[in-house]
């Protein structure tokens, strides 16, 4: 049997990228094994992301771009309110 071209192995990875992409888009819950093998695919390309800056500089200064959520600003204005009420009474 004839070895596949580099062209159509290039298109059959793009086109399982793809779909793996949107099987994680579309659905809200992934069987497990799925989830295994676009990990495992993930891992065969040497996909990786760093969990934590690798430049001390930049984790020092990752709570700088911080922009907490409505909620806990509201949260904080409420116990800020909550507090000096109570330092009033």
């Amino acid at each position: 049997m004839p070895k596949a071209k580099q062209k159509d192995l290039e298109d059959l990875h793009g086109s399982l990228a793809k779909v793996m992409k949107d099987v994680l888009a579309g659905t809200d819950e992934t069987p497990a094994a799925t989830l295994g093998q676009i990990r495992q695919f993930l891992s065969d390309n040497k996909i990786e992301a760093d969990m934590v800056p690798t430049d001390p500089e930049e984790f020092l200064h990752a709570d700088d771009e911080f922009d907490p959520p409505d909620e806990l600003n509201a949260a904080d204005s409420i116990a800020a309110t909550a507090k000096s009420k109570g330092a009033q009474a």
